[in-house]
């Protein structure tokens, strides 16, 4: 039989069936829930916004991967979130400015992106996140790492390791460099494809020996400091070197955590953080679970740090969360007496037809049906 034409869905947006459901929402509950019981608290803000205003808590134009749509009731022009970070930072700098710093927010909804690629074949994601404003202390960064490992550890992931990068370290040096645009734009180039030969051969000597070094700066803390020990640096970026090796060596006594790595040369990945920043991997899985750092929230120059992470792709590594046994129950049973078996680890559905009960029962695929008070196991 064919598909008809009203079940067929847009690329990248599908249906979660009942097995898939349920990970999906439990995930992220339980992500959630580890956010809250560490006192972070839940914030719902809404799917859509004015579209000038998406993203301007943040100070950053509105990224091309974003729906639009026209408002009726204002004539305004609406975007659909694909990101729940500025809609966070928003609230801390309006309707929670008077609240005590450091401000701890928790968020779980669904974002949307207008565009898929290989890496991000959904358009519709179930984001949760956490977000510490007002804190720029070092153990804030500690504590959302800290958090994010604990919190994807609670839901079943294995093996999770934490690679901390400066996507500013690059921008901070090219500003004091005395380099043309064609130069920079090559360095640029260089680092996104991660390649020392793509850098231009018209570099000076200096320049040529710090990017080279910068672009093979990654692996182990005690490696890659090792390795720019030699450049000559800007006390400022000396000063967030340090930061970022004494952080590295704050979680590496972290028995939670696999192995704690250093990019130097990693940027791309993060379009508003100005400061710290790090990816999660786990076992089993090629690309990064989730990422996060430190930024600055535009209108109130506060900094904040946080972490998002994306509940689809960790359905791919987690086992199916086996639903409660069923048991069919007459229509006459009262409330109470199903509530009472329900605490007893029950799912009940209630029996509609004249049928027999066992036999409604099998038909159902339940694992058992109620006679009288008595619960009939169904034996296969």
């Amino acid at each position: 039989m064919s598909t008809p034409s009203y079940a067929l869905l847009p690329v990248g947006l599908r249906d979660y069936l009942p097995d898939e459901a349920r990970l999906r929402t439990r995930t992220a509950r339980t992500i959630r829930m580890a956010f809250e019981a560490n006192g972070y608290d839940v914030v719902i803000p809404p799917l859509l916004e004015f579209e000038p205003g998406l993203y301007a808590s943040l100070g950053q134009p509105l990224p091309d991967a974003t729906f639009r749509v026209t408002d009726r009731a204002s004539t305004q022009m609406l975007a659909v979130r694909n990101d729940m970070t500025p809609q966070i930072a928003r609230l801390a700098t309006t309707r929670l400015q008077a609240a005590p710093r450091p401000l701890r927010l928790c968020y779980q909804g669904d974002i949307l992106r207008s565009t898929v690629d290989a890496m991000q074949p959904d358009r519709q994601v179930l984001q949760v996140g956490c977000e510490l404003v007002g804190s720029t202390s070092l153990a804030a960064d500690a504590e959302v790492i800290r958090l994010a490992v604990h919190a994807l550890a609670t839901a079943g992931l294995e093996g999770i390791s934490v690679d901390l990068c400066l996507p500013s370290l690059p921008r901070s040096l090219l500003k004091d460099a005395a380099l043309n645009p064609d130069q920079c734009q090559a360095i640029i180039h260089a680092l996104h494809m991660k390649d020392t030969a793509a850098l231009p051969k018209t570099l000076p000597a200096d320049q040529q020996k710090l990017w080279q070094t910068l672009l093979q700066a990654f692996g182990t803390p005690d490696s890659v400091f090792s390795a720019i020990k030699a450049l000559v640096l800007p006390a400022p970026v000396l000063a967030l070197l340090q930061q970022l090796a004494d952080l590295a060596d704050n979680l590496s006594f972290d028995s939670s955590i696999h192995s704690v790595t250093v990019d130097l040369s990693e940027q791309q990945r993060f379009s508003y953080q100005d400061g710290i920043c790090f990816s999660i991997f786990a076992k089993g899985y090629r690309g990064e679970i989730a990422r996060g750092g430190r930024y600055t929230i535009a209108e109130s120059h506060e900094t904040a740090v946080g972490f998002s992470v994306a509940i689809e792709p960790l359905l791919r590594l987690l086992n199916p969360i086996l639903p409660l046994p069923v048991l069919l129950v007459p229509a006459s049973l009262s409330l109470a007496a199903r509530q009472s078996y329900q605490e007893q680890g029950w799912r009940t559905i209630t029996h509609l037809d004249t049928s027999p009960l066992e036999t409604a029962a099998e038909k159902h695929q339940c694992q058992a049906w109620l006679d009288g008070t008595t619960i009939r196991k169904i034996t296969v």
